[in-house]
């Protein structure tokens, strides 16, 4: 028996969708629903489970979000319309596990034979799970059922924002924008050209704060942007997080670097105590097997932290990098037999102290205070929120010292 996801909820409101197009041209990565409900799960996230067998090959799993169906009234039927089984045939075709048929469309995802109506459903956010046979197979949250359940969908026009281009094309990408695109830039040029040399980390905070708030007032000033606002309130958070992202990329190669050199005395302590804890193994963490299974998928998730320019694609990158080490280690499962312990958080400490220790990072602190203080559309505030406090409280174990009271590289039991 495999365990199917039935119903998603997102208490601070709907994930911004990723567009059928997007979905179908490039892989599939975790979210934080691969925490499966334990206690580390981010605050807002939930979501249930049922039993039902799943023949999990390369099927794609439809999960409505929650307030499109009643919870209990889910047939058979409905959980087989949302088993797809991709046409090797036709591309973009899919056929569900009762034998019908959608297919992938510039509008979202389109069913047709078989189902009662044709019906455009939108694709809210998508994973990558994995069998006990350790073969992917990818999720996706849609906004509705397939077939039957409510009528009522909120704005599906929305955009999921995780890099510099998606914010780029979301600010930019419309014929209007023009004019405010060289106003926003006229003003980050003139932020390069006034700031040499900041003093202080609050320095550079205010300043960047005050940039942000004066594009922001041009891009509420842009027609088409402001209407978008008007019309779906959702788009301004989307506007913000457009906007920072665009603003940072642009300042980050003066205002990072010089974050960095402000902050280098404190990074310099950290990276004398992660050197002097080069011998540290996962097991001197008492760490469970089962556990430490990806902490080298998650460990080279981390390493490409420093290629990143912005806060939100560091915070992708934190969030890449857990989702990955909370994945279930299903080869160990079957070697222990059962299904395995559930992961807790203080499961999750130990293991993110590992990886802050072995990630040769040199610029830790530097990294967090940009994460946590240039955050100024104040995007995520639950998912990154509990990120970030995870990562800071590994990084700050790390720097008190006590690991260094440790019997490294000697087995120690484990709990």
């Amino acid at each position: 028996m495999r365990q199917l996801l039935c119903e998603f909820h997102e208490t601070e409101g709907p994930r911004d969708r990723i567009s059928a197009n997007r979905w179908s041209a490039r892989p599939m990565v975790a979210r934080p629903m691969v925490y499966g409900g334990t206690s580390i799960a981010p605050p807002d996230l939930n979501f249930s489970l049922v039993d039902f067998p799943l023949p999990l090959t390369s099927e794609e799993i439809c999960v409505p979000r929650t307030g499109v169906f009643v919870r209990h009234s889910l047939t058979q039927k409905d959980f087989e319309n949302h088993i797809l089984q991709a046409d090797e045939e036709h591309a973009g075709v899919f056929t569900t596990l009762n034998g019908k048929e959608l297919q992938i469309t510039a509008d979202g995802l389109t069913t047709r034979k078989g189902f009662d109506t044709e019906r455009i459903v939108h694709v809210l956010f998508e994973e990558t799970f994995y069998n006990d046979s350790d073969d992917s197979f990818k999720v996706a949250c849609i906004d509705r059922l397939l077939e039957g359940g409510t009528d009522i969908v909120e704005d599906p026009v929305q955009t999921c924002l995780e890099t510099v281009d998606d914010c780029t094309e979301f600010l930019l990408g419309h014929k209007h924008s023009k004019a405010s695109q060289q106003q926003v830039d006229d003003k980050i040029q003139a932020f390069l050209d006034s700031h040499e040399q900041f003093q202080s980390t609050r320095t550079i905070i205010d300043a960047n704060s005050d940039l942000f708030t004066r594009t922001m007032q041009i891009a509420l000033k842009d027609s088409v942007l402001r209407k978008l606002v008007r019309q779906n309130k959702s788009h301004m958070e989307n506007l913000k997080v457009a906007m920072e992202t665009y603003v940072m990329n642009e300042v980050s190669s003066k205002v990072l670097k010089q974050l960095i050199q402000l902050m280098a005395s404190e990074d310099s302590k950290l990276n004398k105590t992660t050197r002097n804890l080069s011998d540290l193994q996962v097991r001197d963490l008492q760490v469970r097997q089962e556990f430490a299974v990806n902490l080298p998928r998650a460990r080279r998730e981390l390493s490409i932290l420093n290629q990143y320019s912005t806060p939100l694609e560091k915070l992708h990158c934190l969030r890449k990098a857990v989702a990955t080490i909370t994945q279930p280690g299903y080869r160990d499962k079957l070697q222990l037999g059962g299904t395995g312990p559930a992961m807790s958080s203080d499961d999750l400490l130990p293991l993110l102290i590992f990886l802050v220790v072995k990630s040769e990072i040199p610029n830790w602190l530097a990294n967090l205070t940009y994460m946590q203080q240039f955050r100024f559309a104040n995007f995520g505030h639950g998912e990154f929120g509990f990120y970030l406090a995870s990562f800071e409280a590994a990084i700050e174990h790390v720097r008190s010292g006590s690991l260094s009271a440790l019997p490294l590289g000697v087995l120690m039991d484990l709990a």
